[in-house]
């Protein structure tokens, strides 16, 4: 298991990673940080609050569970991350970058957050069955969300009904 800065090292020097585990106290994984590291798997901490711009573009892990302390996901965070498939967003996040799973496109099983106040989408996610809606989901679509769920064609019916009662006028 590698811990922050031994992955930043290997990395750059191209050696394969399976574990990352960001040590605690670490409260930012700064853009770009883990760029094309082919990591399998990663751990992040309690306390972790933004992960920036590309922090972990192109790797290799399958699923990703954020803990309840991170509040913001910036542009391409996750992008391009082609293995990955399922995705646990904590309920106390806040921002998500329109983009922060861009190319991700191999997700299914994704959650919206309760409290999320600047909501990108999830568009083109198009193998995305499993789209979790908290009941008590406080962001409203506007008649700018149009494309929020674009690309979203293996979205069930059932899922797309909440969405258009929860005001979403785009198409999937």
């Amino acid at each position: 298991m590698s811990s922050q800065k031994e992955a930043e090292k290997n990395c750059i020097s191209q050696t394969p990673i399976d574990i990352l585990r960001v040590p605690q106290g670490d409260k930012n994984i700064l853009p770009g940080t883990f760029y094309n590291c082919s990591l399998k798997e990663i751990i992040l901490p309690e306390g972790l609050e933004s992960i920036f711009d590309y922090a972990f573009y192109h790797n290799d892990f399958t699923s990703i569970i954020l803990p309840s302390t991170v509040k913001r996901i910036y542009e391409e965070a996750f992008g391009f991350c082609t293995k990955l498939i399922e995705v646990l967003l904590p309920d106390t996040l806040e921002y998500l970058s329109e983009k922060a799973f861009g190319s991700s496109k191999n997700i299914t099983k994704i959650n919206i957050p309760a409290k999320i106040k600047f909501f990108g989408g999830f568009s083109h996610f198009e193998n995305l069955r499993n789209l979790i809606i908290p009941d008590n989901l406080e962001y409203k679509f506007t008649t700018n969300d149009l494309i929020k769920f674009l690309g979203c064609q293996a979205l069930p019916i059932a899922a797309r009904k909440r969405l258009k009662e929860l005001g979403y006028n785009g198409d999937f």
